[in-house]
């Protein structure tokens, strides 16, 4: 049973009621009280002339300017029912009802949430200064920057910049090795792979096989890094993304 305090649709719609079913045919087992606020006399009588079972739980919303205004309506409807109403002020969970003069309460229904989704992790690669001059080689890394499942950057020296800015592939995320320090690199990057033999920099691994595993050790001591150091060439990088 449902009771609409006020002059909206929804009270005509409510005033149809015993044209659609005998409402002394109803066993009624809950009364939910809507504008709760604006109680008068006649909800009131109405409520009163039920003469619900002791057990009908009773429960109003409303929107309340104050406590005072709160407590008021709880007292009229406990003294028309005979029983001691849950009364919900709607202001506490939604300070303005979503249409205006709205009566009923906003509802929705809890349901779990996925889990979003992480970051994508990052694949930095610095190719060693011969490895563009292959006519393929931008080709294949702008296939890679294209991928949605991994984000893609390249680290090259100013050269290599300048030709990659000349060139069709000129949207390729490119940084030098002066715009990045190594603490920066390592923290932004998931995988790095270094390609070609004389890899410029003092900050890239040396060309001596063992000085290059000790270097790849201490960087997977520090951070969560996957490395990969090839010697051969970047055409790798086309095979692999094939795969």
């Amino acid at each position: 049973m449902i009771l609409v305090q006020g002059g909206s649709r929804c009270q005509r719609a409510c005033d149809a009621a015993p044209f659609l079913v005998d409402p002394e045919a109803l066993s009624i087992r809950a009364v939910c009280v809507l504008g709760a606020d604006e109680l008068d006399d006649q909800v009131l009588a109405a409520l009163r002339n039920r003469a619900l079972e002791p057990g009908v739980p009773v429960v109003a919303t409303g929107r309340f300017a104050d406590h005072q205004g709160y407590l008021a309506a709880r007292g009229r409807l406990a003294h028309a029912m005979g029983r001691e109403p849950r009364v919900i002020d709607l202001t506490e969970t939604q300070l303005r009802p979503l249409i205006a003069g709205a009566h009923t309460p906003l509802v929705a229904e809890l349901a779990p949430r996925p889990r979003p989704l992480g970051p994508v992790p990052v694949v930095s690669v610095a190719p060693g200064p011969a490895e563009l001059d292959d006519p393929l080689a931008l080709a294949r890394l702008s296939q890679l920057a294209h991928r949605a499942d991994f984000g893609f950057r390249l680290i090259a020296n100013y050269e290599q910049m300048d030709q990659i800015k000349a060139s069709r592939h000129h949207d390729l995320p490119v940084l030098t090795f002066a715009e990045l320090s190594p603490v920066t690199l390592a923290a932004g990057t998931d995988v790095f792979a270094a390609f070609g033999q004389g890899m410029p920099g003092e900050r890239m691994p040396p060309d001596d096989e063992a000085a290059a595993q000790a270097a790849e050790a201490e960087l997977r001591k520090f951070w969560n890094l996957e490395i990969i150091i090839d010697g051969g060439d970047i055409g790798l990088l086309g095979q692999a993304q094939a795969r």
